[in-house]
């Protein structure tokens, strides 16, 4: 009886401590994920300033505040590099400081958008780009976890759920847009198909795009109440699609429009080393110590009969 309670305990503590190892190391993971996608949409960013017209924040500027057009063209170049100075040392050196003015910068570019309009479903240009500063966002806690371990598990639970609600948010939004039959979405499948040699019609993509948007509804649901390996791994292959229909309809030069959506294919990614992959682990260690434990049980009462015997 004494043997099958101090092995009863020693799975305890080993099982404690197998959580205490395996939590951090998601975290670290999760951390150089979202690190990485932030460069890449902030490289993004920057080259589509440098190559492209300018930007919303740009076209406020010039609209609204009045101010030339020169002038905006000038602190855009400068933005641009300043930007990716700031992502490069984001990738390097984890920074709060940096991460907010790179979520801020990219709410603000996209609340710029909504603000401008012109263009198909505008309405919706904060939800459809929240991943774009809600993903550095979950970076933050998981920086203060570096430095405050007693909350590591607050944070990581906080960096999750900031991720989840951001993929469900623009799965949820773009699956609206898809079911509403947004013209760029249609000329992505029709360029795409295009592409590929594949002859479709106008009336056939609309149909694959009612399909696409209660997949998108479901997977957005999903993302909030039912996380799983392969809902990721959904996540990660559908949101590396969607960003390489940009450059395979509209030709390479369009490529900036991956790295604005890398937090779409990415932060599956960080979510898998958050949640799933410590679960696994977790999972593992444990069933090896309690068949350790077990076996160690077995050994002890084996000897014990022996004595008695």
């Amino acid at each position: 009886m004494q043997s099958t309670t101090l092995g009863r305990e020693e799975i305890g503590a080993l099982e404690k401590r197998t959580s205490e190892v395996s939590q951090p190391v998601g975290v670290f993971a999760a951390d150089l994920v979202l690190r990485f996608s932030t460069f890449l949409f902030s490289a993004g960013l920057a080259i589509a300033l440098l190559t492209r017209k300018g930007s919303a924040i740009g076209g406020v500027a010039l609209m609204d505040w009045g101010i030339s057009h020169d002038t905006i063209f000038l602190f855009e170049k400068i933005g641009s590099f300043a930007l990716l100075g700031l992502a490069t040392v984001l990738l390097i050196f984890p920074s709060i400081l940096i991460v907010l003015l790179i979520a801020g910068i990219a709410f603000a570019e996209a609340y710029a958008g909504y603000y401008n309009g012109g263009y198909a479903f505008f309405e919706l240009t904060l939800f459809a780009q929240a991943l774009r500063y809600l993903a550095p966002l979950a970076l933050v806690p998981l920086v203060v976890s570096r430095s405050v371990f007693k909350a590591e598990k607050l944070c990581r639970w906080t960096a999750e759920w900031i991720l989840r609600i951001g993929l469900a948010v623009v799965f949820f939004t773009h699956g609206f847009e898809a079911l509403g039959k947004n013209p760029v979405f249609v000329d992505l499948i029709l360029g795409s198909a295009r592409t590929f040699g594949i002859s479709m019609t106008e009336a056939s993509a609309g149909i694959a795009l009612t399909i696409i948007a209660w997949v998108d509804f479901a997977v957005a649901g999903l993302t909030l109440f039912r996380l799983s390996r392969p809902l990721l791994g959904w996540l990660c292959f559908w949101g590396l699609i969607t960003a390489l229909s940009r450059p395979i309809s509209l030709g390479l030069a369009s490529y900036p429009e991956v790295l604005l959506r890398a937090p779409h294919f990415l932060a599956p990614v960080a979510l898998w080393f958050l949640v799933i992959q410590p679960r696994a682990r977790r999972q593992k260690a444990s069933d090896q110590t309690r068949s350790s434990a077990g076996s160690a049980i077995d050994l002890s009462s084996s000897l014990g009969s022996e004595r008695t015997g």
